[in-house]
């Protein structure tokens, strides 16, 4: 059976406020990750997420498990998927520079400059002045725009050469 991540959610609000805490679902929680973790590298992808579903259901409150799931959709080639679970995961923790970081860089995926923009004020706040995660996400914005600026002067000069002839 598939779990969504609304279902979780709304099942972890229902939950006691002590079920993320309790000792033995972490447990649950941490073998289902490993789990995952080894799928992932041995690109079983379709395991590790339903073993990372697994995990959620022990540990419902988990940003990290969120953020994992992001990644595996957006390895599935699914990036608006993984942009839901990043902003399920800032739900969780809206401090999270991973989900933070991820988000930006599936928005610049989509092509969603601006939000990336946006998103990298965000983690700038979070993270006080800087942090890896700011430093990879400027990185990455500074890199696609200069790369959509060259796409762009060699469509114009292309353009421009047809012009002539």
């Amino acid at each position: 059976m598939k779990l969504t991540v609304v279902s979780i959610i709304v099942a972890s609000m229902i939950a006691s406020p002590a079920l993320a805490t309790d000792k033995k679902l972490q447990s649950i929680s941490s073998k289902f990750i490993l789990e995952a973790k080894s799928l992932k590298a041995n690109g079983k992808l379709t395991e590790a997420q339903f073993a990372l579903e697994k995990a959620l259901v022990a540990d419902p409150q988990n940003a990290s498990i969120l953020v994992a799931l992001g990644e595996i959709h957006e390895a599935q080639g699914h990036v608006g998927k993984g942009l839901k679970y990043y902003r399920n995961a800032l739900y969780v923790d809206p401090a999270s520079k991973h989900a933070l970081k991820n988000q930006a860089l599936a928005f610049l995926k989509k092509e969603l400059v601006t939000k990336a923009e946006i998103t990298r004020e965000k983690l700038h706040a979070i993270c006080k002045g800087t942090c890896e995660e700011l430093s990879f996400v400027q990185q990455a914005i500074t890199a696609y725009k200069e790369k959509k600026t060259a796409e762009l002067t060699a469509e114009i000069e292309k353009s421009e050469e047809t012009e002539k002839q």
